[in-house]
């Protein structure tokens, strides 16, 4: 052991060059991976999910002091020409942070100037306000800056003078996220250690990678729809303001030649970036630009790279000592898998939005035929990309070249910018894991193949038979697997009805007119209601997009968490699977981004006849986006298309998947027609009269669909079914959003069914839930559902209510529906439940609460409730592995 250890730095340096290439070769795969994807996962990457921890605060604080005590060490050791640089260089971030930092309508006065809602007169006047009378009173803060700089100097006590100029800084309005965490504290402890590695070596070229980077953004964003142009117009006047001033001092510490200057200057870029970030999170989707240039300049994406290459040095290292000519070898064939690895998950990623993983894996190998993967392969290598792919390893071969003629002779190690990169991509990597919801895409594949290698049997925690888990559900009211459809609805196969299924984004019953809102808000669908069938109480199972896609889809409940974020394969049959096998031709039109809600690698491999999103749609111009996706008619204009082509073609069923993204907050206005409802709340922290006006619009391109059906002659064999996702808080408490609260107003959510032949406007009062939805449509269309797979919903069609109790979940509370009550339970516990009475008055649904209500009952239903969850957690995990059990127990009972 003694001559092993003593042997490593040997084996390391003769290893040294093939691991410099590899990690070069991973890197690259990464960003191939990265660029492949882009377009399928840019909304993903462009939403950050914000936190505000309390601690966050006090956190960036303590980062941000230990950053300028170090920079004011250095202040302290260099010429009196490079300190007026510094104070200039801060002075600089402070008028910044004041000109762009305040606000009207919680706006940064810049973008609303962009946006039209300020003149130049009334600019003029607001920056004068803040100029001498309010916060941060420019003028004040400039005056105390000179007093105190000539006092410094009368005292000579100037080493001292950063300190005290942090105080005007103290007036500002700061954002404290997870974000900005992360960023201060990679950013700073890899300028710590690069300008301790080589403290002569200038920060300029990183600061310049990211300025470039940054630059291209810009760019590229220039005519893109997911962005705000009022938004994009400030970040191109913020990209100079912040980046110009900390490049000039960078260069007057380069010229100055000094230790001590130098060191100062590798936190500029902390300065800077923190600086953009304060700047651009006052403008809509501000911090998302701020995260997007992040994730690229940090390289977080591909810092996982340098674990499994550490792992392969590893190997190589212990097989080296066993036998001295096996330590090339094993590393190299250690880094071949790692790089098939990597490549297999680019190309899954790429085809279908999986990563790499033991059930992928599965999926490849039922497929009829998979090598077709490695003809999506061949049909990936779009020769731009290659030699986007090329470019940089030939850079970083040039460069080395370069480095190695200048210091022949010289001991050689890391550059102090190679140190920066991979001291910030490692730790921003470590800080997404642990603070935020790590976009899929940014995920290492070779860790995600590994955490998803199942344990040993005596290793893996026990789980109940399939025969337990059914009688266990069979006690809460819960199926596994459907009822057979009525006989009455059955059709032959060659006269089969179309399906079209809508899923509406963030709708609920409350501010509908077709189910008893006081005002018009669904007028066009109130003059064709003779035709539908509508459900008053239909419930979200779980309030949140991805969860209602997956029980809709699935006809399961969803768990208490959001399952297709943590579940990156579900291989289990959906709606889609079951209709091609019964002869549809399946189309999918999603207004967003399908990789925005962990939805991507739900639905490419399902491989619909066409599957079109926001990015994915032909033909879209920035005129057609919005921020969320691409606006509402334009895809209603490109269904119509296929319904056109659909009629000519009558001979096979159709059904098409409408995932509508509008409304969804900020509830931005697409169209310019003008307001019916007043929207003077908008202004007073009140969505309710935008969202009113926003439901008209929804309403129009609805009906317009159902137009489309009727001139096309499709309307006697054609079944459309809208449903709700979920309901969201519009600021009428006070509060806003959605994902936590139960309110059963929340998470009542529409569901309308129009079929051929209905002339007669039907309630049907049944209760029942978005896992209810799939089992309906199969009793509309004639379908027999498979005995084969699972299946939690109802018909809602039957006679008998569709299910007995509703199971109901959030981040934070749980409901359940039964007996004709609604039983909510607010913080886990059934001390604090509310219980509401349900009731019809015509069409429109009613919640009574009442206060009386036994104890002992609401704790006995709250536990009923908690033991669903912990059994459906697991039925989801092993959803497969049960599959297997049912069918091996029916064969042996036949």
């Amino acid at each position: 052991m003694p001559d092993f250890i003593k042997n490593i730095p040997k084996a390391i340096k003769e290893i040294q060059p093939m691991a410099a290439a590899a990690l070069v070769g991973l890197f690259c795969v990464r960003l191939l991976t990265l660029v492949l994807n882009l377009d399928t996962q840019l909304g993903e990457l462009w939403r950050p999910r914000l936190e505000e921890p309390a601690w966050g605060g006090w956190l960036i604080a303590a980062i941000i002091a230990a950053a300028f005590y170090f920079m004011q060490s250095g202040f302290a050791q260099i010429s009196e020409g490079l300190q007026k640089s510094f104070l200039i260089y801060q002075v600089s971030a402070y008028l910044t942070l004041a000109l762009f930092n305040n606000r009207v309508d919680h706006r940064t006065y810049l973008y609303q100037l962009f946006d039209g809602r300020l003149d130049n007169d009334g600019l003029t006047s607001l920056l004068t306000m803040d100029f001498l009378f309010q916060a941060p009173g420019i003028f004040w803060g400039l005056c105390f800056f000179v007093i105190s700089l000539l006092a410094a100097r009368k005292m000579q006590k100037m080493a001292f003078l950063p300190w005290f100029w942090c105080l005007p800084f103290l007036f500002f309005d700061y954002f404290q996220n997870n974000l900005i965490v992360v960023f201060f504290a990679a950013t700073t402890l890899a300028g710590l250690v690069a300008g301790r590695r080589k403290c002569q070596q200038s920060a300029g070229r990183v600061f310049l990678l990211q300025g470039a980077i940054l630059g291209v953004m810009i760019i590229w964003l220039s005519d893109n729809q997911i962005i705000y142009r009022a938004s994009w117009l400030s970040a191109v006047v913020l990209f100079p303001v912040c980046w110009l001033p900390g490049l000039w001092f960078i260069h007057s510490c380069d010229r100055s030649g000094h230790t001590a200057a130098s060191r100062m200057a590798w936190f500029v870029p902390v300065f800077s970036g923190g600086l953009l970030s304060q700047v651009l999170f006052n403008a809509p989707l501000g911090k998302s630009f701020f995260n997007f240039w992040f994730i690229f300049a940090s390289f977080s994406h591909a810092a996982g790279t340098l674990t499994f290459l550490i792992l392969a040095i590893s190997l190589s290292l212990i097989a080296g000592a066993v036998r001295k000519n096996l330590q090339k070898p094993v590393f190299l064939a250690s880094i071949a898998v790692i790089f098939c690895i990597y490549s297999i998950d680019a190309i899954l990623l790429y085809r279908n939005g999986m990563h790499f993983s033991v059930a992928a894996l599965s999926w490849v190998l039922s497929l009829a035929n998979p090598t077709s993967l490695l003809k999506t392969a061949g049909a990936m290598l779009d020769l731009r990309i290659v030699l986007f792919a090329l470019a940089l390893p030939a850079v970083v071969m040039v460069h080395l070249r370069i480095r190695r003629g200048r210091h022949n002779g010289q001991e050689r190690g890391f550059s102090a910018t190679m140190a920066y990169l991979i001291v910030c991509s490692l730790f921003s990597f470590i800080g997404y894991q642990s603070v935020t919801d790590v976009p899929a895409i940014l995920r290492d594949p070779a860790g995600n193949f590994l955490a998803s290698v199942p344990l040993p049997d005596f290793i893996a925690p026990p789980r109940p038979s399939f025969t337990e888990l059914q009688r266990t559900m069979e006690e809460l009211n819960v199926s596994l697997l459907t009822a057979k459809a009525r006989t009455e609805n059955r059709q032959l196969s060659e006269n089969r009805r179309n399906i079209i299924l809508v899923t509406l984004e963030s709708t609920s019953n409350a501010y509908l007119s077709l189910f008893g809102y006081e005002h018009r808000t669904w007028p066009e669908l109130d003059r064709l209601k003779n035709r539908m069938e509508i459900f008053p109480f239909i419930f979200a199972g779980f309030p949140e997009s991805s969860n209602a896609d997956f029980s809709i889809m699935s006809g399961l409940h969803p768990p208490d968490y959001l399952f297709l974020r943590q579940t990156p394969v579900f291989n289990h049959p959906i709606l889609v699977d079951r209709l091609k096998n019964a002869g549809y031709t399946c189309s999918m039109f999603f207004s967003g981004f399908i990789g925005d809600t962990g939805l991507s690698s739900f639905y490419k491999p399902r491989e619909f006849a066409r599957l079109y999103d926001a990015m994915s749609l032909p033909g879209i111009t920035s005129d057609e986006g919005w921020v969320w996706g691409v606006k509402e008619h334009v895809m209603i204009d490109r269904i119509g298309g296929l319904l056109r082509q659909s009629a000519s073609q009558s001979e096979q069923p159709f059904f098409i998947y409408y995932r509508m993204i509008f409304p969804h907050s900020p509830f931005d206005k697409i169209s310019d027609e003008p307001a019916h409802f007043p929207e003077d709340d908008y202004f007073r922290r009140s969505w309710l009269g935008r969202y009113k006006n926003l439901l008209l619009y929804q309403d129009r391109q609805l009906a317009s669909l159902i137009r489309m059906v009727d001139t096309n002659g499709l309307a006697d064999n054609t079944i459309i079914v809208l449903i709700g996702d979920h309901g969201t808080m519009l600021g009428e408490n006070g509060l806003f959003g959605h994902g936590w609260n139960l309110s059963p107003h929340l998470i009542n959510v529409p569901l309308v069914i129009i079929r051929p032949g209905n002339q007669q406007f039907r309630v049907n009062a049944s209760p029942g839930s978005q896992a209810d939805i799939m089992p309906t449509i199969f009793d509309l269309a004639g379908i027999e559902p498979d005995p084969e797979y699972f299946m939690q919903g109802r018909s809602l069609l039957q006679q008998e209510p569709a299910s007995k109790t509703i199971y109901l979940s959030s981040l934070v509370h749980r409901a359940l529906v039964e007996d004709g009550h609604y039983f909510l339970f607010p913080i886990e516990n059934s001390a604090n439940a509310m219980v509401f009475r349900l009731s019809l008055n015509g069409s429109k649904p009613a919640f009574t609460q009442l206060f009386s209500w036994q104890p002992q009952d609401l704790t006995a239903r709250y536990r009923r409730l908690r033991r669903f969850q912990q059994n459906q957690k697991i039925f989801l995990k092993h959803i497969e592995a049960y599959r297997n059990e049912m069918l091996q127990g029916s064969a042996n009972s036949h």
